[in-house]
């Protein structure tokens, strides 16, 4: 069944029961030595990932612990990582765009992937069009176009890789994945009306990914009645031809009608605060002002809960308070003139600004802090866990020069950074939007 936020599976202060073996009617050295070789091969065979280092590790150097409460597991990690932070150096593969008249003119990237040959799938949802990019940088051709009909969209907020050889493309509203074919040709789309059986409000596809055999889609429907208006946020997986499969997570808001209420207080798992990983389990943020991470598994049963602490909050500055006021107005100002407009937002950031699939089925958390206390030369750091919840290690990303980038993809072992300075000679900070595509040196 889904679960609904907040989570009712979390610490607590119950009892906790501890189960001991017991040796028989033994001398008391033999007894000793069997009941310890018991307990081990007990743990050993229920929790591996306590006692079975990864590849390169060192036995016992993780400091956290694994607990199972009421039947869920909670992995609590400590402040610091299993091994030592790793600087990541960026090598530069290829740029497009900036001021130069012979490249591609962008407008907005929302989201990018790359194929299994190395080709790289860039969303501007601006130009209402995929672009197409060789390993080397050439520019293979775009797929859609603004508009309605078959193989347009008005609103795309995602681009993924569908089994089969198609592209996926998300577009907001009406909630539908557009697919495409590797030349760029329609090939049809799947339709959520099923989410809204009785057709009242307006359904809006927020994001959305693909996996081996569903895919995963982040889901707002909006409502109106006796002067509330409701959201309700639904994190789901449905099968490649348009059918439920399970739901994560979901959760319930609603506001008066007689005005618009921007806020980002109660955040849980939206506006980039899921993945799906390559096992096909799917991690998701569960909470705001916490560091707590939900892995589920492909059933949709919550399996466990990852902790960390030592992080703090980090405090808004009045400048990025003014920047949210002024982005929000600019989307949604405009559209609702005739209502009055409500700023609500945390004086804080999100312990969690977003969560990423890194390779070999690690877990990449980028922090409220992933920009602070930087090294010289460093873009961010990124934390690292491994399959079993573990906190690994932290990664700083090596740039060589100060960059500033607008948006920032990891998609495999690559980073592709979009914005002004992207794309044009080291040195020159202005400029029209570019695009970088650097590969990241991760080591053996």
């Amino acid at each position: 069944m889904p679960h609904d936020l907040p989570p009712a599976a979390r610490c607590s202060s119950r009892s906790r029961r501890t189960h001991r073996l017991r040796a028989g009617t033994r001398s008391p050295l033999v007894s000793w030595l069997l009941s310890a070789g018991l307990r081990i091969c007990c743990i050993g065979l229920l929790c591996p990932t306590l006692i079975t280092p990864a590849s390169g590790e060192q036995p016992g150097t993780w400091g956290g612990r694994i607990q199972v409460i009421d039947g869920l597991t909670h992995v609590y990690n400590p402040a610091t990582p299993l091994l030592a932070p790793l600087t990541v150096p960026l090598e530069p593969v290829w740029s497009r765009g900036g001021d130069d008249e012979e490249d591609e003119l962008f407008g907005r990237l929302v989201d990018a992937t790359r194929d299994e040959v190395g080709n790289i799938y860039l969303l501007d949802e601006q130009m209402h069009q995929v672009l197409v990019y060789s390993p080397e940088g050439e520019l293979l051709g775009t797929m859609g176009r603004e508009g309605e009909g078959p193989g347009e969209f008005q609103r795309p907020r995602s681009v993924f890789l569908v089994p089969g050889g198609l592209v996926g493309v998300a577009e907001m509203m009406p909630a539908r994945i557009i697919q495409f074919h590797s030349d760029g040709v329609p090939a049809g789309e799947v339709a959520l009306d099923f989410l809204n059986p009785e057709g009242g409000g307006r359904l809006m596809l927020s994001a959305a990914t693909s996996g081996a055999s569903r895919l995963i889609i982040e889901v707002a429907h909006r409502r109106r009645s006796e002067g509330i208006r409701s959201t309700d946020l639904t994190l789901a997986a449905i099968s490649h031809e348009g059918n439920l499969v399970c739901t994560y997570l979901r959760r319930h808001d609603q506001e008066p009608e007689d005005h618009i209420l921007i806020t980002d207080r109660n955040l849980t798992f939206e506006r980039g605060g899921w993945t799906l990983l390559a096992d096909g389990r799917l991690c998701a943020r569960l909470q705001r002002e916490a560091y707590e991470i939900g892995v589920f598994s492909a059933d949709g049963s919550l399996e466990r809960i990852i902790h960390r602490k030592g992080l703090s909050p980090l405090k808004r500055t009045q400048e990025e308070l003014e920047e949210l006021e002024e982005r929000s107005v600019q989307i949604r100002g405009g559209r609702h003139r005739r209502r009055t407009i409500r700023m609500d937002f945390a004086p804080t950031k999100p312990m969690i600004l977003a969560l990423q699939t890194g390779p070999e089925n690690q877990l990449w958390v980028r922090t409220c802090r992933h920009a602070q206390d930087l090294p010289e030369g460093i873009l961010e750091r990124i934390e690292v866990f491994d399959g079993a919840g573990r906190f690994k290690q932290e990664l700083l990303i090596q740039t060589g020069r100060p960059l500033k980038p607008a948006r920032s993809f990891y998609v495999g072992h690559h980073l592709i950074l979009f914005g002004a300075g992207m794309g044009i000679p080291a040195g020159e900070e202005e400029g029209l939007p570019g695009v970088s595509c650097y590969r990241m040196l991760l080591g053996p």
